[in-house]
């Protein structure tokens, strides 16, 4: 989508009238998709808030998440940051709790009844 927009614009004269009109429907196409990425987390956020009184996120560094070259763009895209504040705001309109966990945390090894926190798990006894 990106690529039929952009392509007529760099083959257009700089500072030309219609490399103007140009760019104009590249940025339309890049706002578009920005939109939807938007209206589809503020979906997801919305049943979130419906289904549970309390939600808890890691808080994610997206610059080590970034690290990874085949997937950044996707990950760029999909805006965290921007998902946890739309869900933030919408979970304390409706009085429940948002709660965010250190990564570090070792939640895969701690019990969920009495909150014993084991040592070494090797991956046999995960689940």
């Amino acid at each position: 989508m990106y690529a039929r927009k952009q392509r007529p614009l760099s083959r257009k004269a700089r500072g030309s009238i219609n490399r103007a009109k140009a760019r104009r429907l590249v940025v339309k196409c890049h706002e578009k998709v920005a939109n939807a990425y938007a209206n589809f987390q503020h979906k997801r956020a919305r049943t979130f808030v419906h289904e549970n009184q309390t939600v808890i996120v890691e808080t994610l560094k997206s610059a080590n998440m970034m690290k990874n070259r085949k997937r950044v763009k996707y990950r760029a895209d999909a805006s965290w940051h921007g998902f946890v504040v739309k869900l933030e705001y919408k979970l304390k309109e409706q009085g429940k709790h948002l709660v965010k966990l250190n990564p570090w945390y070792a939640s895969s090894k701690t019990c969920h009844c009495c909150g014993d926190k084991i040592d070494d798990m090797p991956l046999s006894v995960r689940k």
